[in-house]
């Protein structure tokens, strides 16, 4: 019962808020099952997949809270002074960094 209710205020907010949510772009192989949630406060929250193709690599975030900065998480995995990075994972820290998820909608 209290998951039905979590989960008709998750769509309650994603109506309030003109959210339409389409498929998964990417199928994760990942222990734990991530999805998105509103949490107490009417946060929501979202998994999160940085896709670094020229590397072949992927990070996943499982929970990423909707007011959280885009370029706060890149510098806590790409810190400014430690990493050699390429051009363009430096310009994404730049756009990111001013950006939410709740912008990019």
């Amino acid at each position: 019962m209290e998951e039905e209710l979590k989960q008709k205020n998750f769509l309650k907010i994603l109506k309030e808020r003109d959210i339409v949510l389409g498929g998964s772009l990417f199928d994760v192989q990942n222990k734990e099952p991530s999805q998105p949630y509103v949490d107490q406060i009417n946060k929501l929250h979202w998994p999160v997949m940085f896709i670094y193709e020229e590397y072949s690599q992927v990070d996943f975030i499982q929970d990423f809270q909707e007011d959280q900065n885009l370029g706060e998480h890149l510098d806590t995995m790409f810190p400014p002074n430690e990493f050699p990075i390429g051009t363009s994972i430096r310009n994404t820290r730049e756009i990111a960094s001013k950006l939410t998820p709740s912008s990019i909608t």
